[in-house]
C-alpha cells in the first residue's frame, strides 16, 4: 500500500480520521451513559427539549443555503 505515493498518504489520512471520529463517538457516548446514570430520576421537560432541538435541526437543515449569506 506504500508504493502508490499520494494515494496512499490520503489513504492511510482517511483511515486515520475515521478511527479518531469513532474513538470519539464511543466516548461521548459512553459519557452520556455514564452522566446519564447520575441522573436523579426523570428530568421535568426533558421530552420537550429533545424533540425541539431535533425539529430546529430539521429546520435549519432544510432552509436554503441563500437564507445564511
Amino acid at each position: 500500500m506504500r508504493s502508490h505515493g499520494r494515494l496512499s498518504r490520503d489513504l492511510d489520512a482517511l483511515v486515520s480520521m475515521q478511527a479518531a471520529f469513532h474513538c470519539y463517538w464511543i466516548g461521548g457516548g459512553l459519557t452520556g451513559v455514564l452522566l446519564g446514570s447520575l441522573m436523579p430520576g426523570p428530568v421535568k421537560g426533558l421530552d420537550f427539549a429533545l424533540c425541539a432541538l431535533f425539529v430546529t435541526l430539521t429546520v435549519d437543515a432544510c432552509a436554503p443555503a441563500s437564507k445564511f449569506r
